[in-house]
């Protein structure tokens, strides 16, 4: 999301870093997907699981770096401030609701559903924003991948 917000100039903090952090908890999720054995009941959920990971991460942090210009410097020193403020109030959310970061990407990954529907209903409440998050998601990626660099 905060990516969509850059994308549009809604805000102006360069969200680099958040992905760049985000790039080893995915590398990490994708080793782990793809590495294990798959269930032919659960390719089309794997499949979307990877497609999500690429839309929200990988495609957003390619185009981060290929617009990225040495003047971006300071607005990426100003944007730790935030990134920072984002992990704590993310934190307090997870003591709040007696979790622990830990249980939450471990469920999140090792997590087997026995068909799409109840992937989305787990993962994204409702059909309806699934819907909307992947038409999002393909719109974002049609506008970063054909953007002229």
């Amino acid at each position: 999301m905060v990516f969509v917000l850059y994308l549009f100039n809604i805000i102006y903090i360069n969200p680099i870093l958040l992905y760049s952090l985000c790039f080893i908890i995915d590398a990490y999720n994708i080793i782990f997907i793809l590495g294990k054995k798959i269930n032919i009941n659960h390719n089309i959920i794997n499949f979307l699981r990877l497609f999500l990971i690429i839309s929200f991460h990988y495609i957003p942090i390619f185009f981060l770096l290929k617009t990225h210009k040495s003047s971006d410097f300071n607005n990426i020193i100003i944007s730790i401030p935030y990134l920072i403020i984002l992990i704590i109030i993310y934190i307090f959310y997870l003591k709040y609701n007696k979790l622990d970061l830990y249980s939450v990407y471990n469920y999140i990954i090792t997590k087997e559903y026995s068909n799409l529907s109840d992937y989305i209903k787990e993962r994204f409440n409702t059909t309806f924003e699934f819907i909307i998050l992947i038409f999002l998601s393909l719109y974002v990626n049609y506008t970063v991948i054909t953007k002229k660099y």
